[in-house]
């Protein structure tokens, strides 16, 4: 989920103009823009500028490590964080042979593609307020745990507490990770 507002602030950043009228816009976009960072990269404040000159230096960084047995494409979500954009991404991720327009991708991939074409339609505006909502309004949970049965339980408690939709905060995402 955080990827693609991330690659959307990145390219509202460049759309927007360099002038004293926008000066606030900018810097509210590369504020968030770094947060986000920091939150998906783990990244400190020096790490964003070099991750912003090279992109490729995320390829280093374990984000998420999905060692199911059940799923085929395993490394569709850590080929959609490596990815610089969406263009990147979408020839990175795994193509489903003999299956047509959007149906050849992986559901990953799918829903990644829904959220960047829904956040393409955006102004740098409105993407600034759409991101602003979305860091206030959503917990970002990293679940560890010696088992991944246990984590998939911890998450699933966490994401359907019986809450309604509005007025409280959204638990959008859990990284599973098993301790070595």
């Amino acid at each position: 989920m955080l990827k693609v507002p991330l690659i959307r602030l990145i390219k509202a950043v460049e759309e927007t103009a360099r002038d004293d009228e926008s000066e606030f816009l900018n810097d509210g976009l590369k504020a968030k823009r770094n947060r986000i960072m920091k939150i998906l990269y783990k990244a400190d404040d020096e790490d964003i500028s070099n991750i912003l000159k090279d992109f490729g230096k995320v390829k280093d960084i374990t984000i998420l490590e999905n060692r199911s047995i059940n799923e085929m494409q395993k490394d569709e979500t850590k080929r959609i964080f490596e990815a610089v954009d969406f263009n990147a991404a979408e020839s990175a991720v795994t193509r489903i042979p003999y299956k047509q327009k959007v149906n050849k991708f992986t559901p990953y991939f799918r829903k990644f593609k829904y959220f960047y074409e829904q956040l393409q339609q955006m102004t740098p505006s409105e993407v600034n307020i759409f991101a602003k909502n979305f860091l206030e309004k959503c917990e970002i949970i990293e679940i560890r745990s010696w088992n991944v049965e246990q984590a998939i339980t911890m998450f699933n408690s966490l994401n359907s507490d019986g809450m309604p939709p509005f007025g409280c905060r959204y638990n959008i995402g859990a990284a599973l990770r098993k301790i070595r």
